[in-house]
């Protein structure tokens, strides 16, 4: 799984224009923008997603970790807050915790997307809650002949909690109309990865996110793998 097998199966499938606004409405980790560090943006009402991540644990021989996240968007596309539930212990079904999301400025041709939030708002499952702010500009470069390199997002923020009180960042460039290059600061390390979209109905998207964390750090390189569907109500 961690070696990309599904990965190569994505590869095959048509891009995600149609639903491509969707993919906006992900979780951190399945935004297709960034690996595991919040972005600018946040799900409206009528949107929801399911999301699954594993990742691998270097202190204990590469074990394979996971967790799961519900969400549900509600307010306006210019003033959107998201709840996500995610269960951190996925083989007992246990340490679940809140998080929220407030999009409050949306992205215009010279201002980026604003969000704030706070990850395990109650801290459940970890030592202290995670409070963040965050935002995310968008380039495109219409004269390109292809989609690649055509579309380019940078993400910014600074938090508390797992980011320790410092700045974050992620970048990521199309590499095609479905896929995209990403390289993240989570505060801690570098990430990299790439995340590939597609379209299953105009209303619905799933989104893939295979990435390999810290990998500028020998002793803490970890793969990660999220796979993520939102879908929009009629």
């Amino acid at each position: 799984m961690i070696r990309g097998l599904l990965l190569g199966a994505f590869l095959l499938l048509p891009g995600a224009t149609v639903a491509q606004p969707l993919v906006y409405a992900l979780p951190g980790g399945a935004s297709a923008d960034n690996i595991s560090t919040p972005n600018g943006f946040a799900a409206p009402a009528g949107v929801y997603y399911v999301a699954a991540s594993a990742h691998t644990e270097p202190k204990w021989g590469d074990a394979l970790d996971g967790l799961a996240v519900m969400g549900v968007g509600s307010g306006t596309v210019e003033s959107a807050v998201e709840f996500a539930v995610v269960t951190s212990d996925v083989d007992r079904f246990s340490g679940q915790f809140l998080s929220v999301k407030w999009h409050f400025h949306n992205e215009t041709a010279r201002e980026p997307a604003l969000a704030v939030g706070i990850e395990d708002v109650t801290a459940e499952a970890s030592h202290s809650a995670t409070p963040y702010i965050a935002a995310t500009k968008t380039f495109w470069d219409t004269s390109a002949r292809s989609a690649f390199l055509m579309r380019k997002t940078v993400s910014a923020g600074f938090g508390g909690g797992r980011f320790q009180r410092r700045l974050f960042g992620a970048a990521s460039v199309s590499l095609d109309q479905f896929s995209k290059a990403i390289i993240e600061y989570d505060g801690r390390g570098l990430n990299a990865g790439i995340s590939v979209a597609n379209a299953l109905t105009r209303r619905s998207v799933m989104v893939m996110v295979l990435g390999r964390q810290k990998f500028n750090e020998p002793g803490e390189r970890a793969w990660t793998m999220s796979l993520a569907v939102a879908w929009q109500e009629r």
